[in-house]
């Protein structure tokens, strides 16, 4: 488990350059190619909420980076002065990351504690001495506790699906 996870975090950050590398790129032709001050910077916040969801607070450096760029993009690929557009759009780069990162902590925290409270549902249930069974609309079991699966001699794994 642990080599697929590292091969998702691979792929998380391979996308996350990419997206980054077309942002540059998108930068670099509004600057150079058609000679304009600006930007299309929607693109952006592909890149930003993606690195919030995925790595949190720690996201808030793809956004802070792209922020960043885009300031001094204008010193670098052309003699455009910076608005307060520009600085607008920063902030609100950042603004927006931070956002989806509290979101996410958020959603992650609640997830787990979720996992706790169905732990501790099951481990209850599981010290009943009476047999309790959790069936589908089909009257199939879903769920067995582990005298049941004692009574009837089945791993409760192995009743599961069973009428």
């Amino acid at each position: 488990m642990g080599i697929t996870i590292e091969r998702q975090e691979k792929e998380k950050i391979t996308l996350i350059a990419i997206l980054l590398a077309g942002s540059c790129f998108l930068t670099y032709y509004f600057h150079e190619v058609l000679e304009t001050g600006i930007v299309f910077t929607h693109v952006f916040y592909i890149p930003i909420i993606l690195a919030s969801l995925w790595w949190r607070r720690k996201g808030l450096g793809v956004a802070i980076f792209l922020a960043v760029f885009l300031i001094f993009s204008h010193h670098f690929l052309g003699d455009y002065v910076v608005t307060s557009n520009d600085y607008l759009r920063s902030l609100m780069f950042v603004v927006v990351g931070f956002v989806v990162a509290l979101l996410s902590e958020r959603i992650a925290k609640n997830e787990e504690a979720l996992r706790e409270r169905e732990a501790q549902k099951k481990a209850i249930l599981d010290a009943s001495v009476d047999r309790i069974r959790f069936v589908d609309k089909d009257m199939r079991i879903i769920w067995a506790n582990q005298t049941t699966s004692r009574e009837l001699n089945v791993a409760p794994e192995d009743l599961a699906g069973q009428p």
